[in-house]
């Protein structure tokens, strides 16, 4: 039995059938690498179940991935015959694991199927980083700082948690959380979040004698993620992937003194009266063709506004 995709202009035929688990995107990480703009870094991957079935899942890719030229939103079983699209990127998929399907039939997964490991979920994603922090561990050096970041991972684990929050990972000085948005009213809590890490931060500071302020930066996106097992060959790796997250770690890259809190544009779509605390921003971010609006506020004012109206005013 062989399995394989072969690219629709090349011709070339890339065999898949040891792999349980085939990525695709920019990255040098991925199985196949595509350096094309129109494939994200993460693009999507191919899934072999213990059946010897293929699933193909978009891992929330810009452009998106086509099954005979349907976009799909859903991890979607995959027959021999059938045209992958990754972005502007062309593959035709052979098997001889399973039969062709009926003309015209695209194969979404039944109500009785479960596709192990992958879910898609609108959420609000919020990266907070330590601001000056290689610089940081070049005065008071590494041991001094490493200490202080173990106790920054539990408080901040902690403010997370007390507002219903989900952790990711911790990424050296930073940390990648989520709320999976059922109903907007979370957002009030990942403000309320933000606002207590960057206080816990600064109190730590102060109590570790550290030679400047600590500060963090904080970028808070809304959008669509796949959250679930990423990892290959029976290794676990549960993560969240897609642009959303992608944007809100170059969102926070862009944080400064006087955009200390920068949300993007959905999240800003949740608030009432958002003009009142976030001023409008473009940026050109790493990876877009194009402009990215997103709005930002300072701690400082956060605080005032949080403690004026006691709550985060939304929709």
């Amino acid at each position: 039995m062989s399995t394989s995709i072969c690219h629709t202009d090349t011709k070339k035929i890339i065999d898949i059938s040891s792999i349980n688990t085939f990525k695709i995107g920019r990255l040098s990480e991925n199985n196949l690498s595509i350096q094309n703009v129109w494939i994200s870094r993460r693009h999507a991957m191919i899934q072999r179940e213990s059946t010897n079935t293929y699933y193909v899942i978009d891992l929330g890719s810009a452009n998106g991935t086509f099954v005979n030229g349907v976009q799909i939103t859903t991890p979607t079983k995959l027959r021999s015959g059938d045209t992958l699209s990754f972005g502007k990127t062309h593959f035709t998929f052979h098997t001889t694991e399973n039969p062709p399907p009926p003309p015209g039939v695209l194969n979404q997964t039944s109500g009785d199927e479960t596709v192990a490991f992958i879910n898609k979920r609108k959420a609000t994603i919020m990266v907070c980083d330590i601001h000056r922090y290689t610089e940081l561990s070049e005065l008071v050096g590494n041991e001094k700082v490493s200490n202080m970041l173990q106790t920054w991972n539990r408080l901040t684990s902690e403010i997370i948690h007390q507002f219903k929050g989900q952790i990711d990972k911790f990424i050296g000085d930073a940390v990648l959380a989520f709320w999976i948005q059922e109903k907007h009213e979370h957002l009030a809590g990942v403000l309320s979040a933000a606002l207590l890490i960057q206080q816990m931060t600064a109190r730590l500071g102060v109590k570790r004698d550290l030679p400047f302020p600590l500060s963090i930066g904080t970028a808070i996106n809304t959008g669509d993620v796949m959250l679930g097992n990423m990892g290959s060959s029976g290794q676990r790796n549960y993560t969240m992937i897609g642009d959303a997250v992608n944007t809100a770690f170059r969102l926070e890259s862009q944080t400064s003194k006087t955009k200390e809190v920068i949300i993007g544009k959905e999240t800003y779509s949740l608030l009432k009266s958002p003009k009142r605390l976030f001023t409008p921003q473009t940026f050109d971010l790493k990876g877009k063709k194009d402009k990215i609006e997103a709005y930002s506020t300072t701690f400082r004012q956060l605080e005032y506004d949080l403690n004026k109206n006691n709550t985060i005013d939304l929709i």
